[in-house]
């Protein structure tokens, strides 16, 4: 996956889930907070963003997701349910196995973009950096 994040097309993100626990001392009241990518737990590993522009002018992005597992790990209910409704969603998801696995089922979804004419290609500059002027 090394090699992946060299790939001037693709934002990857870490997507760490879960849920916390915290409690307010003034109050003593116990809160619960779910975290990662859509708020509840069972979301990928792996969050990547495949950029892509049309003959057009038209640009975009796929959203890929990969859960990281063991060789012989099964993915939990809560993680099948995320990957489904994402699916609905237009976001494509994967399980791996190994970073090779992954770099694959990336280099896969590329190909299949280009099959249908959006062709891979680095973000637009404002996709990842922030003018000096920005407030605050």
């Amino acid at each position: 996956m090394n090699e992946l994040g060299k790939d001037p097309c693709l934002l990857i993100f870490s997507n760490p889930t879960g849920v916390a626990e915290y409690i307010d001392e003034e109050t003593g009241k116990k809160y619960t907070v779910s975290y990662g990518l859509g708020g509840i737990p069972g979301g990928p590993d792996l969050i990547i963003l495949i950029h892509w522009k049309h003959a057009s002018g038209m640009r975009g992005c796929q959203t890929l997701g990969i859960e990281v597992k063991r060789p012989g790990e099964v993915q939990r209910d809560n993680q099948k349910d995320w990957a489904r409704a994402a699916g609905m969603r237009g976001m494509v998801v994967t399980r791996c196995e190994s970073k090779e696995q992954g770099a694959a089922f990336v280099k896969h979804q590329k190909h299949m973009l280009e099959r249908i004419g959006l062709i891979p290609t680095r973000a637009a500059p404002a996709v990842y950096s922030v003018s000096s002027s920005w407030p605050g």
